[in-house]
């Protein structure tokens, strides 16, 4: 199963996969990461990886000086290879159902990382990921054609977590 959750900025995508490792996390073996915003002030300046192992690194923030930026943000190639694909390489060995969030502009500026992901929508783990909306980052289609597509939206996201443990635990045998 390979579910990318898709849908405008801050509609709940993120949001969506967190409620989704809560609900499972106790009872299949899970590994990926998660992006989460930094925010200083009241204000967001840049955005952390923060791997299902618990494991932290900065991926892109305001005063990083980059040859690799997204809007103001500059982008750390090394943390994002260093801690969020290794992550995915652990998940790959060691994990039922692999999580990503999100494969996205500032994430496909790394070689290694698409490179995973396409491992990823080849192998037989279940995965569920997000991206924009508004592109495939990945500037390339065919893997996503593997891939069952859901568009986030207000009215389907606090129901989506449910919806995707019950499939994900019910193919991996555990009660729902």
């Amino acid at each position: 199963m390979k579910v990318l959750l898709t849908g405008p900025p801050r509609v709940g995508k993120t949001t969506v996969v967190k409620r989704l490792v809560g609900l499972i996390r106790d009872q299949v073996a899970l590994g990926g990461f998660l992006t989460e915003e930094i925010r200083e002030h009241g204000q967001r300046v840049g955005f952390k990886i923060v791997t299902l192992d618990g494991e932290e690194a900065i991926l892109a923030h305001r005063s990083f000086r980059s040859k690799y930026r997204v809007g103001p943000y500059g982008v750390n190639i090394e943390d994002l290879d260093r801690v969020g694909v290794e992550s995915l390489r652990r998940a790959m060995k060691n994990s039922r159902v692999v999580i990503l969030d999100e494969i996205g502009k500032m994430e496909c500026f790394s070689k290694v990382f698409v490179s995973t992901v396409f491992g990823l929508l080849a192998s037989n783990l279940d995965m569920v990921a997000t991206f924009p909306k508004r592109y495939n980052p990945l500037d390339n289609p065919e893997p996503l054609k593997k891939a069952e597509i859901l568009v986030v939206t207000r009215e389907n996201r606090d129901e989506l977590p449910r919806q995707l443990a019950s499939r994900i635990l019910a193919k991996h045998g555990k009660p729902c």
